[in-house]
C-alpha cells in the first residue's frame, strides 16, 4: 500500500478524536458571556455540603430554607451562608447565634428594655432572653409568635423544628417537631428562620422575616384615632372615618417617639 493509502487509512480514525477535544474556559475563552443561554447553573448542587473546598468557591444547598441556599467557602474549607442577616446577631430584640450550638432569643431584653410583638388581638411582651439548643441532625427552626389560632396559647413563641428530634428550647418557648413550615393561619407573627446544614451545628446566619419593636417603640393612639395590631403589620386609623376637627379625610400624621402627636387636615 502507498503512502497516500496508508494517510486515507488513519484519516476516519482521526476525526472522532478530534471531536473530542474539550475547550479549557479559563485559558482559552475569553469575555465569555452567557447571558443569552438558554439557562446557567454556575455552582455545585446538593444537600451536603463539600468537605472540601477552595476559597472563592460556591455551593447550592438544595435542601436548605428558601433565601438560605448560597454558600460561599470564605477560607479552605469553610463554607458560609452567603445573603442570610448577620453571622451573630439578627437584633437585639430578635435572634442571636451565642454558639454553635446554641441560638439565644430575644437576647437584648430585660425589665427595661422589653421586647414587644403584635399581632391581631393583642400586643406581647418579653422581658427574659430564651434558648434553642442543638444536639444532633441537620434541621431547619421556623420560630414565630402565635394568636392561639395554630392551637398554641395565645401569645407563646413556638419553634417549629423540621426534624423529629435534635433540639431542646428553654422554659419560655414551645417546641413543635417534625413541621415543616409555618403554619397556615392570619394570626401566626413569623419572627426568623435558623438552619443547620452541618450535623449538630447551627448556621453562621440565619433569616429574620419581621424585625421586632423594643419597649419604646409601641404606638399610642392619639384623640380619634386607633391602632389595630395585625399580622402583617400595624395599622393607624382614624376611629370614625374623619377626624372630629377635619371636615375631610386626614392628609399627614406626625409621630414623635412612637406617639402621635398631631393629625393634618387638607
Amino acid at each position: 500500500m502507498n503512502r497516500l493509502g496508508r494517510a486515507l487509512l488513519f484519516l476516519p480514525l482521526a476525526i472522532p478524536l478530534i471531536g473530542q477535544t474539550k475547550v479549557d474556559l479559563q485559558s482559552q475563552s475569553k469575555n465569555v458571556d452567557f447571558s443569552a443561554a438558554p439557562s446557567t447553573r454556575p455552582t455545585q448542587t446538593g444537600t451536603v455540603l463539600p468537605a472540601v473546598c477552595p476559597v472563592g468557591a460556591l455551593f447550592y444547598k438544595m435542601d436548605a430554607f428558601a433565601g438560605q441556599n448560597l454558600y460561599g467557602c470564605t477560607a479552605i474549607n469553610t463554607w458560609t451562608l452567603q445573603g442570610g442577616i448577620s453571622n451573630q446577631s439578627l437584633l437585639d430584640c430578635g435572634v442571636a447565634r451565642t454558639s454553635a450550638t446554641v441560638l439565644t432569643v430575644f437576647p437584648g431584653v430585660s425589665s427595661s428594655n422589653p421586647c414587644s410583638i403584635a399581632t391581631n388581638s393583642a400586643v406581647h411582651t418579653r422581658i427574659v432572653p430564651e434558648t434553642i439548643t442543638i444536639a444532633s441532625g441537620t434541621l431547619i427552626v421556623r420560630t414565630y409568635l402565635s394568636d392561639g389560632s395554630d392551637g398554641s396559647p395565645a401569645g407563646s413563641i413556638v419553634v417549629c423544628n423540621s426534624a423529629a428530634t435534635g433540639i431542646s428550647v428553654s422554659a419560655g418557648l414551645i417546641l413543635s417537631n417534625s413541621c415543616g413550615s409555618f403554619p397556615p393561619t392570619g394570626g401566626t407573627y413569623q419572627i426568623f428562620s435558623w438552619g443547620a446544614s452541618s450535623q449538630g451545628a447551627w448556621d453562621s446566619s440565619g433569616v429574620l422575616l419581621r424585625p421586632l419593636m423594643s419597649g419604646g417603640a409601641n404606638l399610642v393612639a392619639g384623640t380619634n384615632l386607633m391602632i389595630i395590631p395585625t399580622s402583617n403589620g400595624t395599622i393607624i386609623s382614624s376611629d370614625t372615618g374623619v377626624d372630629a376637627v377635619c371636615t375631610t379625610p386626614i392628609t399627614a400624621i406626625t409621630i414623635v417617639k412612637g406617639r402621635i402627636t398631631s393629625i393634618t387636615c387638607p
